[in-house]
């Protein structure tokens, strides 16, 4: 099926706007050759051929398929299936059921049964040529709409539509290849109404939910045989890593703290998130240094902070998720970490997690410090309390006491505890305590 012709124009049966017809679907043809079907989701090439005629050479839809995909290329994966050499009626209807099931997601307006173009009526494919040479072209994207926010934040952009009619025409509004809903219009509704000659401001919201680039395609489709679509791509750029809920925590100095923090998600779906960590700020996506909890936590290294989970779920009796975590404090400085809490069907977003030493639990030992008897002598009265031997007394303003702080012993006792967390075995546990 699909046979070749001698030459674009040698049927002299059509006339000059279906000769145009046929000469448009031959140009799609082979920008295709080198397009569609050279891609990665396609392997191999179909048969070289020309278009002459409005039955055979359409039978098997791979021309259909073709100019589809020149206007539809965010729908060129439904069609990675099409067979690109078919054999009988099968393959052939498997491959025009494929590309009527772009047609329907496009929202073109029509209705047709597979046999009507795998036995074709010349007549109604020549109507059928005629009505995607008119409507295509409108599911092409006019022109790019970008956004850009931070994590978990929102930014908004408006495009105008005009309605050049005497009649008020309702469109239908689809977002196509936004699997998470990152876009959406401000109004929330699933139709735009456009007076008559008159034009109306869209509103669309892109929520950054993603750390990564978001891609879709807007179509605002009219009803069949009133005004073409229209189409806009849809891109938006996460620019900068803000922080969700950020948690300062107080500890006591060379000691463990193993408590539950609550974290509230900005999404609503109940879901789990693979926790993701970094000990530097992140701010913008190309200084972005992640590692995996998980992936961690199999490494046997000595380090401050353990997470008791691989995973965090929002439960359904539950606005809030539990992170049991386990830090050791063996410095007097302030630790902070950054949680990056990723679900690549719901999204991503970044919390930030201090812990304050206590330095007021800090271990000291007391030393008294006496200041030269020369210093203004006139003004102590210690010689008058003992005449015999000049002596300071308790609570004279030349005696002072300060807090040395004495940290070793607590420190190690403190690392070793993080050694302990790491042993697997009692005989590494008798091992640290040995030599710490």
């Amino acid at each position: 099926m699909g046979g070749k012709g001698n030459g674009l124009l040698s049927d002299s049966v059509y006339s000059t706007p279906e000769h145009t017809l046929l000469k448009w679907l031959n140009n799609h043809f082979k920008i295709q050759q080198t397009e569609l079907w050279t891609s990665s989701e396609f392997k191999s090439l179909p048969d070289d051929r020309e278009v002459t005629n409005f039955s055979t050479d359409l039978s098997d839809g791979l021309i259909f398929v073709a100019v589809t995909a020149s206007f539809c290329p965010y729908l060129t994966h439904l069609l990675s299936e099409v067979y690109r050499h078919p054999e009988g009626e099968e393959e052939s209807i498997h491959n025009v059921i494929k590309v009527i099931e772009v047609w329907d997601k496009a929202k073109l307006g029509f209705t047709i049964k597979p046999q009507d173009i795998v036995y074709p009526n010349p007549v109604k494919m020549i109507l059928l040529t005629t009505y995607l040479y008119e409507i295509l072209p409108s599911c092409y994207p006019r022109s790019t709409v970008k956004f850009s926010a931070d994590l978990s934040r929102e930014d908004e952009q408006i495009i105008t539509l005009n309605n050049p009619t005497d009649k008020c025409i309702m469109f239908g509004v689809q977002i196509v290849g936004d699997p998470m809903g990152v876009f959406r219009l401000k109004s929330n509704e699933s139709t735009v109404t456009i007076q008559k000659l008159s034009s109306i401001d869209i509103s669309i919201i892109y929520t950054a939910k993603l750390i990564q680039t978001a891609k879709a395609i807007i179509i605002f489709h009219a009803p069949p045989c009133t005004v073409p679509n229209f189409t806009f791509a849809l891109e938006a750029q996460c620019i900068a890593l803000t922080v969700h809920e950020s948690y300062k925590i107080t500890t006591k100095v060379y000691t463990s703290t193993e408590s539950f923090i609550e974290i509230t998600p900005p999404y609503d779906e109940l879901t789990g998130y693979n926790i993701y960590i970094t000990e530097e700020e992140p701010t913008t996506l190309d200084k972005l240094k992640i590692c995996l909890w998980s992936e961690i936590a199999l490494k046997r290294l000595p380090r401050r902070l353990f997470l008791k989970q691989n995973e965090i779920y929002k439960h359904p009796t539950e606005k809030t998720m539990q992170l049991h975590y386990l830090y050791y404090c063996v410095l007097p400085e302030i630790k902070s970490f950054w949680f990056i809490f990723r679900n690549e069907n719901v999204g991503d977003f970044m919390v930030k997690l201090s812990f304050l030493p206590n330095t007021n639990t800090m271990p000291t030992t007391k030393k008294v410090i006496d200041l030269p008897s020369d210093w203004d002598l006139d003004k102590c009265k210690c010689e008058d309390l003992h005449p015999d031997s000049f002596e300071l007394t308790e609570g004279c303003y030349l005696r002072t006491t300060i807090a040395l702080p004495c940290t070793n012993t607590f420190m190690w006792k403190s690392f070793k505890q993080i050694l302990d967390e790491l042993s697997t075995s009692r005989e590494e546990m008798e091992f640290w305590s040995k030599y710490l």
